[in-house]
């Protein structure tokens, strides 16, 4: 492993967020179904058949051949679908290309009014009792035969969790790729310290990968991705917001118990893992349910963390522009926003001064197959964005399948934006 170049990656990272101008702006890349475009097999076929588990991580890992890059949410991994059809379930079903797991929210039943008030009435046999019971179709067999679908998900869900985990270490080992979440890289490359792979204890506290973090999600997208879906959660932020406070409350009640009793979590100063969150409803309501559904409880569980040192990235989904403003009140440099919808030029001038901006580049430009349109959309990205530090190149979106970018206009453009980014 290189570790002075892991190291130098992790610095610049820092610096970045420090608005400094690091020796290299760091260069993110975001794939998780688009590198079986790459493996001579599908990931049905290498998941299912009988391939062995080694070949399947070697051939997902070329892709790290053919594009260099700084940094990443996450090296690589696949939803575990058969997991989901084991249990009878339907809710990530493997798409045409036998590549590309899909979520399918396309007929899917959610909460009607009155499951509404048991959520509200009794929250925790909801959640972890009649939720589970009335959408997997296991749980309405017989309980031997229920007993046998769980223990055949629970080898898919192991098997799954196992790829990601060995696709880090390969990650990191043998190409010094800095994960940015602690969510699935912690523990690997905590493995991997005790093992002695590397060392990093001449490395000052902030800049040594570290073991603690946090991920932050609001009950308000809970509900909305879990109990009420899209149409019926603005529904009730519209006509039925008693009863919709009502539930977040029972929620949040039965989540603090929970939180109670785990061992408390100090805060660490190391910058990485960085703790975690997904913009999602933010990006389809006000700035005025985003400060009570969504900052105030972002603030109260994650400013400890950023006060402490540690950095926070915020995976953006849509259009979120109007409520960046208040994330003013963290320390600066704190936050990375990997923008999405929003153009990155005009989130500079609202907060580009204070948080640091992740992205720049459209996914959609690559499927216009022009290289010299790609560089020019580079070069503004670096001339506009990097001066000053706090920036971090990437894409405004994974790139999820295999038809989603051609290897060979990707090997040419990341050449490119690697030669761009340094001093």
């Amino acid at each position: 492993m290189n570790v002075k170049l892991f190291n130098q990656r992790i610095k610049n990272i820092v610096d970045a967020a420090a608005f400094k101008e690091p020796e290299k702006v760091p260069v993110g890349f975001e794939g998780m179904y688009w590198q079986y475009g790459l493996t001579g097999a599908t990931l049905k076929e290498l998941n299912e058949g009988d391939y062995p588990f080694e070949d399947h991580v070697k051939r997902y890992c070329r892709y790290l051949n053919k594009i260099e890059f700084d940094y990443t949410m996450n090296i690589g991994g696949y939803e575990a679908y058969d997991a989901y059809l084991a249990l009878g379930s339907d809710k990530y079903p493997m798409g045409r290309d036998d590549c590309t797991v899909q979520h399918n929210q396309v007929g899917y039943h959610f909460m009607t009014d009155e499951e509404y008030e048991l959520l509200i009435a009794e929250p925790a046999y909801f959640m972890n009792e009649y939720w589970p019971k009335r959408n997997v179709p296991a749980f309405k067999e017989p309980r031997d035969k229920a007993y046998a679908m769980l223990k055949e998900a629970a080898k898919c869900v192991r098997r799954s969790a196992d790829f990601e985990s060995e696709v880090c270490k390969v990650g990191v080992r043998d190409y010094s790729i800095v994960p940015v979440l602690g969510m699935t890289a912690s523990v690997p490359l905590n493995e991997m310290k005790a093992a002695g792979i590397f060392d990093q204890s001449d490395q000052p506290e902030e800049l040594q990968y570290g073991s603690r973090f946090a991920m932050y999600m609001s009950t308000l997208d809970n509900i909305h991705d879990t109990y009420r879906g899209m149409l019926d959660t603005f529904a009730d932020l519209s006509d039925n917001r008693e009863t919709l406070d009502a539930a977040i409350a029972a929620i949040n009640r039965v989540k603090f118990e929970e939180f109670k009793k785990m061992p408390p979590q100090m805060p660490e100063p190391n910058a990485l893992p960085m703790c975690g969150c997904i913009f999602h409803i933010s990006a389809y309501i006000s700035l005025d349910d985003q400060m009570k559904y969504w900052f105030e409880d972002f603030r109260r569980m994650l400013l400890p963390w950023a006060e402490a040192g540690k950095k926070i990235y915020m995976k953006g989904e849509g259009s979120f522009m109007h409520v960046l403003e208040p994330f003013r009140e963290f320390p600066k440099g704190s936050i990375i926003i990997q923008l999405d919808s929003d153009d990155p030029f005009e989130a500079k001038k609202v907060i580009g001064d204070h948080q640091v901006i992740c992205g720049g580049f459209p996914l959609a430009l690559l499927h216009l197959h022009d290289l010299q349109k790609c560089k020019d959309q580079v070069d503004r990205c670096f001339n506009e964005l990097a001066p000053g530090g706090g920036y971090m190149f990437n894409m405004d979106k994974p790139l999820l399948s295999p038809s989603d970018g051609d290897i060979g206009l990707l090997r040419d453009l990341y050449g490119y934006i690697n030669e761009k980014a340094k001093k």
